[in-house]
């Protein structure tokens, strides 16, 4: 998500950050986990230690434009379905973390700013790609998002 102005008044306890006009954008994450001994889904969350890359697409949107709990997802890999999901399984409401980040933030002092790019959780689990794979993230009117592993 980018946003135009800086999030100000930012509350978890409602959709009070629909409100703010940032726009949202669909995207895949790339996870990088070559792990011997697994670790625990907290300790990678905690350390950021399997961020590789974000491909941002699709139609940026208003905040109202859609109703953000019913947006959809289809995972492609090589054009065959991989995973769905539907954005409501991020918390109940895709801004609910991000609202959740905002305050954990202002609590230090620090303010999420124009320009920021925040991922606000993933509605499916992670798809895994080879060499010479294509993953396409299906968000139907919203648009796409594709990668290629060369």
């Amino acid at each position: 998500m980018t946003q135009n102005d800086r999030f100000v008044s930012v509350r978890a306890g409602g959709n009070h950050i629909d409100r703010h006009p940032a726009d949202r954008s669909q995207a895949i994450e790339i996870v990088d986990a070559r792990l011997q001994n697994p670790r625990k889904i907290f300790d990678t969350v905690a350390d950021n230690g399997a961020a590789a890359g974000i491909v941002v697409g699709g139609r940026p949107i208003k905040p109202m434009d859609v109703d953000l709990r019913w947006v959809g997802g289809i995972m492609y890999r090589n054009s065959e379905i991989e995973e769905t999901g539907l954005a409501a399984g991020v918390l109940g409401h895709p801004a609910l973390g991000v609202a959740w980040l905002a305050n954990r933030l202002g609590k230090n002092g620090v303010t999420l700013e124009a320009g920021h790019l925040v991922l606000a959780g993933s509605f499916t689990r992670v798809v895994f790609a080879n060499k010479g794979d294509t993953l396409h993230g299906d968000f139907g009117p919203l648009g796409g998002v594709a990668v290629q592993f060369v």
